[in-house]
């Protein structure tokens, strides 16, 4: 892909992932904000390879998805008037979840997921910051 194709799929990554998020967090939907699911992109070969040697888990094939009760766990328990005391995400942290993940340090078993599915954890060190996704 060429620098300016790879920069518009980032931003089309990044829209759809932020249109889950305006979605959840408006409250418009109400109970149906749980349901929403966004498929965003396709785990990449070498992902899946990297994942495979960490996890033991097998994606090929599989997809990155973003839910709107994930988003709302994430904004209510982390967001600006989140219960949890560390530092807290905002709307453009959502945008960039994609290049977190796609460029993350550590790839590790995050357990099973609130669904009972194998999780994966992402983790990212900024200079200031730790991010786990």
């Amino acid at each position: 892909m060429t620098a300016m194709g790879d920069k518009e799929e980032k931003r089309r990554i990044a829209a759809r992932i932020v249109s889950v998020f305006d979605a959840a967090v408006s409250g418009k939907h109400g109970e149906h904000v749980a349901s929403m699911m966004e498929e965003y992109a396709a785990v990449g070969i070498e992902e899946a390879c990297r994942i495979h040697e960490t996890t033991g888990l097998d994606v090929r094939g599989f997809s990155h998805s973003i839910s709107g009760s994930e988003v709302l766990h994430a904004w209510n328990k982390h967001g600006p008037e989140g219960v949890d005391g560390s530092r807290h995400i905002i709307k453009e942290d959502f945008a960039n979840l994609h290049e977190i993940i796609t460029t993350a340090d550590e790839v590790i078993d995050g357990g099973k997921t609130n669904a009972g599915l194998p999780g994966i954890m992402y983790k990212k060190t900024y200079q200031w910051l730790r991010c786990g996704c």
